[in-house]
């Protein structure tokens, strides 16, 4: 896997998991189709410890499209969890 693709997602496990803990606050559309085992990867991953909107710089933000297109979040988490596996395997 490219760097670039890793990159790419450990921002993704960073952003679901933002997303996740402002949904228990806060409900968003569609935001309910992260399960609990989606979050325990990403974690295990990546941990995000900004879970916060009131972080002064650089908060860590998610895409908007995930909460207002019905399939946006579907092929995202499809997508991280696909490229995910490999990452993990070659980690062990």
């Amino acid at each position: 896997m490219t760097y670039n693709s890793e990159k790419n997602t450990r921002l993704r496990a960073r952003q679901l998991q933002l997303l996740h803990v402002l949904h228990m606050q806060i409900p968003e559309p569609y935001a309910e189709q992260i399960t609990q085992e989606d979050i325990a990867l990403a974690n295990a991953f990546k941990p995000c410890w900004t879970h916060s909107l009131a972080s002064p710089k650089h908060v860590l933000t998610y895409p908007h499209e995930w909460v207002t297109k019905k399939r946006s979040l579907a092929a995202v988490l499809r997508s991280f969890l696909n490229k995910l596996c490999p990452l993990i395997n070659e980690d062990q």
